[in-house]
């Protein structure tokens, strides 16, 4: 079995491409977003967003793009491990 989060957090809606999940989990005052690969079941990636209360994503073989509702837009090189962009709108 994998957990993510505890019982005071709420699942938001997962994204799967290929062998990878992406995974937003909203608890009280951040939403968590991991990574997982799904042969392995290891988190690749993590971000989390303070205070984010909504979170849209967006997965490709290469990276994952990830925008909340507080403005902010971040994308993450999934073959480095690395923030290529992280900016607000």
């Amino acid at each position: 079995d994998l957990v993510i989060g505890d019982e005071s957090c709420r699942p938001l809606v997962p994204e799967i491409l290929g062998k990878r999940v992406v995974s937003p989990v909203l608890a009280k005052d951040v939403i968590s977003i991991r990574v997982i690969d799904l042969q392995s079941k290891q988190v690749t990636a993590e971000l989390s967003l303070a205070n984010a209360k909504q979170v849209s994503t967006r997965l490709t073989d290469k990276t994952l793009t990830v925008a909340d509702n507080l403005g902010r837009v971040i994308v993450v090189d999934l073959h480095r491990n690395c923030s290529i962009r992280n900016f607000r709108i």
